[in-house]
């Protein structure tokens, strides 16, 4: 893959690469451009959260779309051992591996905050406390 792929052509790419079971390590760099391609290119929700984190949470230290254990959060704190992800309709088809992949990151001591586009986008506010909330538990 060359680099600066838009998110559509490195989403197809992957799921290309998956179907035509590559290696890991071919998986990997497949992966790479995948996260490249979604930082360089998030959807409004996304980039608000990554706004409010970074605004309001910096010494939280987020990081966003990071490989982590095989997945590609929206954002992540290592400090906070916390993933935040802004859910839009594709999450609404994705249900199941969501809630897989929360439970393979809890059972890593890695605590998931799912929040609704629209709720990022029209109550960043409750988004804050949210997040704040959790932190401090």
């Amino acid at each position: 893959m060359r680099h600066g792929l838009c998110f559509r052509d490195a989403r197809i790419q992957f799921d290309e690469a998956k179907a035509a079971g590559r290696s890991k390590t071919a998986m990997r760099k497949v992966k790479r451009e995948l996260a490249y391609a979604m930082r360089r290119d998030p959807t409004p929700a996304e980039a608000a959260l990554k706004e409010l984190a970074w605004r309001w949470l910096s010494r939280l230290k987020f990081k966003s779309q990071v490989i982590l254990h095989g997945y590609i959060p929206d954002l992540y704190s290592q400090r906070a051992k916390l993933i935040l992800e802004a859910d839009g309709p594709v999450h609404q088809s994705r249900i199941a591996y969501d809630a897989h992949r929360d439970a393979m990151m809890a059972r890593r001591g890695i605590w998931t905050l799912r929040f609704s586009n629209q709720q990022i986008l029209n109550d960043p506010e409750s988004v804050v406390e949210a997040i704040r909330a959790a932190v401090a538990r």
